[in-house]
């Protein structure tokens, strides 16, 4: 009988370390999931802006010419409901809209 008392000592002990193993797992995945949130808080303006820098370049390609271009983002579209692009270009859903206009104008749509 002696002996089956240690096996079960024994299971129990080995639960208990499974059971810690667990959740200090468990704490490190959230703290890497924490971080990985904290940095795309950080650098999602920072990527946002670099998106804002290549839809200008595209453009700029597709009009031909830089003036062309900065003057097409101040000027009302009507494709965009009459708003600019450059004002579309606050929200992604707007970046969106304007480069499928820019896409539109590519295509000899407009």
């Amino acid at each position: 009988m002696g002996q089956a008392k240690e096996d079960v000592v024994h299971f129990k002990t080995s639960v208990i370390e499974k059971v810690r193993d667990t959740e200090t797992r468990g704490q490190a995945i959230a703290k890497k999931a924490a971080a990985k949130d904290i940095r795309k808080a950080i650098l999602a303006p920072v990527k946002a802006e670099a998106k804002l820098g290549t839809i200008i370049e595209t453009i700029v390609e597709v009009m031909g010419d830089r003036e062309k271009a900065m003057r097409w983002l101040g000027t009302p579209v009507r494709a965009l409901d009459f708003a600019t692009p450059i004002s579309m270009m606050a929200t992604p859903s707007g970046k969106k809209r304007v480069l499928d206009v820019v896409g539109q104008m590519e295509h000899g749509v407009w």
